[in-house]
């Protein structure tokens, strides 16, 4: 009985490697959209405390100097978040893509299983009648013997 031989088992491991190195490379895209998303909040936070800070009307009273120093700063929360956004927006676009050439490299991956599923399934049916011819094989020479032919 022979040995099942798939020829394209080298190709099958390459794919499963492609699929293995996109599902990582899309985590790590997926984390770097996600601390995108977390500096987002967290500069929409300062901003909201220093706005908080200029409308304060607690009796709290801003010097002229502290409160121009709001107001840049605030430009420059404006400008950061406005960064931000569009570093969130890339890193999406980015999401995006590797979910797609994951997805590819899954249906290369399956479609090279399905053909050693199928490639495996004849090589039982093959084994199967070859066995049965065997056996076959060896009746008709038993029963051969009992009637004294041979």
């Amino acid at each position: 009985m022979k040995k099942f031989n798939f020829n394209l088992q080298p190709v099958l491991e390459k794919r499963i490697t492609e699929e293995e190195e996109r599902q990582r490379a899309l985590g790590e895209k997926l984390r770097a959209l996600e601390q995108g998303r977390s500096d987002f909040v967290k500069l929409i936070a300062v901003q909201d405390d220093c706005n908080t800070r200029l409308s304060a009307e607690d009796g709290e009273e801003l010097q002229v100097h502290e409160r121009r120093q709001l107001f840049l700063y605030l430009n420059e929360l404006r400008g950061m978040i406005q960064q931000c956004q569009q570093l969130i927006n890339e890193a999406e676009a980015s999401v995006e893509a590797a979910r797609e050439a994951l997805l590819v490299a899954s249906r290369e991956k399956k479609a090279v299983l399905k053909l050693k599923e199928k490639k495996m399934t004849e090589h039982k049916k093959e084994i199967a009648s070859s066995e049965q011819k065997a056996m076959d094989d060896n009746s008709i020479a038993k029963f051969n013997r009992k009637d004294g032919m041979t």
